[in-house]
């Protein structure tokens, strides 16, 4: 979509609230009227409500805001306000968060970086005042579980997992796709609808569904980027079905994988550098715009602080939107401080264009961030994981780093 169109959409849902703005704007506010929780909504394109928990701190003149899903936190980098205006930076994401007081309101915008654009989304929040959930409204039914979701219709239908915990009308969970999960997501479950939403900043996620008379719940999810949302059904499963995965291959496994990309100097680093000779390595084809390589960094720290001795090797290859090398480079810098990664992190390239293809032509049907390559000592790729399943998908996460454990460790031993 067109940075214009964009732009223009996500103007829609604050014209009526905009009129009132002018004259609230001319009375400044104390830096202390800030603190606490604040509430309140994102707009998706089609004037839908996801839900935005925000709180804000003040130590002297200096501004932070932490954005709340369930027990996850996405924390700003930094923030200030001059009794009118509240601005926020989340420089991790290349986003910022720009408000203005109307009354009792804050409204603005939140923007960021999307591909080779700008995603401006609307917002206003209010302090305090968060939904009641009301737990006769429930009507006594539980959605807790696992559900078999098929997504949108025809050729594009896709197979998802719904995991829901229900207690008594609130609702918790998340949405795993074949690149991973979407991180918490909360709502409430009433009148036979289950909504529940996710704002992190980066996505902006909503599903909507109705609890039919077959046991099934039927509705639409919004991914939040612009286009319509999509048809959903779905039907309780046991937690021991299997998950539709993306099946990412490489042509030829007898040989060695190619890579290359600049270090955060600009020094290009390829797989034949001697660094790699011999070694244990992990590849993750990572992007800082990607929630779920958040989610996987620390397990990588982990695996590397604990194995690098023994001769494991953890690149992180990041493909950026822009494609302006010395900007995309900065994202990758920032990344790389948030987290205190150890080990190398390397600019491959750009998310756009085929430029993934181009600089891996080695790999077959890649389509997840984060996609994580085992290669053994002798250069060959022995496994390949697509997507990550995150801290909110829970024994599914425990699961899947004992699994990246076992796989280096029977690597360093020499196995297959």
């Amino acid at each position: 979509m067109p940075h214009s169109t964009l732009s223009r959409l996500s103007l829609l849902p604050l014209l009526g609230i905009l009129i009132f703005a002018p004259a609230a704007c001319q009375r400044k506010r104390d830096i202390t009227t800030l603190p606490g929780i604040w509430n309140g909504v994102v707009y998706l394109q089609n004037q839908d409500e996801v839900a935005l928990k925000l709180e804000l701190k003040v130590e002297g003149d200096q501004v932070s805001g932490t954005i709340l899903n369930g027990d996850e936190r996405v924390a700003s980098t930094n923030g200030s306000f001059d009794g009118t205006n509240l601005k926020l930076k989340f420089d991790y994401f290349d986003a910022v968060l720009d408000g203005t007081f109307a009354r009792r309101e804050i409204i603005g915008t939140i923007s960021r970086t999307w591909k080779q654009q700008k995603m401006v989304r609307n917002f206003k929040m209010w302090k305090g005042g968060e939904k009641m959930i009301v737990p006769a409204m429930a009507e006594g039914k539980d959605l807790s579980g696992e559900w078999e979701m098929k997504v949108g219709e025809g050729e594009k239908q896709r197979q998802w997992r719904l995991l829901l915990t229900q207690k008594e009308g609130a609702l918790t969970g998340t949405i795993l796709t074949p690149s991973g999960d979407w991180g918490t997501m909360t709502g409430a479950f009433a009148n036979g609808i289950a909504l529940i939403t996710r704002f992190d900043v980066i996505n902006a996620r909503l599903l909507r569904a109705q609890l039919n008379a077959q046991d099934q719940l039927e509705g639409t999810v919004d991914l939040g980027q612009g286009e319509a949302p999509r048809k959903v059904v779905a039907e309780r499963v046991s937690a021991t079905a299997p998950v539709a995965v993306q099946n990412t291959k490489v042509q030829n496994p007898t040989e060695p994988f190619k890579f290359a990309g600049l270090d955060l100097t600009g020094k290009t680093v390829e797989s034949t550098d001697p660094r790699f000779k011999n070694k244990v390595i992990i590849i993750e084809i990572t992007g800082t715009w990607c929630p779920n390589c958040y989610d996987e960094a620390p397990l990588l720290k982990d695996l590397y602080a604990r194995y690098q001795a023994q001769g494991l090797e953890v690149i992180g290859l990041s493909f950026e939107y822009t494609g302006d090398t010395k900007r995309d480079l900065e994202q990758v810098k920032i990344f790389n401080q948030k987290h205190s990664i150890p080990y190398l992190m390397l600019l491959g390239g750009s998310t756009e264009n085929d430029d993934v293809a181009k600089k891996l032509p080695q790999l077959v049907n890649f389509g997840a961030y984060p996609t994580t390559l085992f290669i053994g000592r002798d250069g060959l790729v022995k496994k390949i994981h697509a997507g990550f399943d995150g801290p909110a998908t829970g024994e599914r996460h425990t699961r899947l780093k004992a699994e990246f454990e076992e796989t280096v460790k029977e690597l360093l031993k020499g196995g297959e």
